[in-house]
């Protein structure tokens, strides 16, 4: 968190200006896997697939809300990334 409010709001007003990434999920949902069907029903399971940039990001350290953030800007092919995360990001 910024400290200073002069600087707080100035950052927020350069924020406001800059093109947001919309949200993506950071997974595939490939399918559905059933169990076996007994007297009382079955299981049902879904099938999915992380988001490769996200798991590489995740395995150097960063948590997942940061990868996921990382990644759709390298999905959306940013030209920028803009982050003050100076404790994980940024590191």
């Amino acid at each position: 968190k910024v400290k200073d409010a002069k600087l707080r709001e100035q950052l927020g007003r350069v924020a406001a200006l800059l093109e947001k990434v919309p949200f993506v999920d950071d997974h595939t949902v490939l399918g559905f896997q059933s169990g076996e069907l007994g007297p009382m029903g079955g299981a049902v399971g879904p099938l999915v697939a992380d988001d490769p940039y996200r798991v590489e990001l995740q395995k150097i350290g960063l948590d997942r809300t940061d990868a996921h953030h990382v990644a759709l800007a390298i999905k959306a092919k940013c030209d920028t990334f803009v982050t003050t995360d100076v404790k994980t990001i940024i590191k």
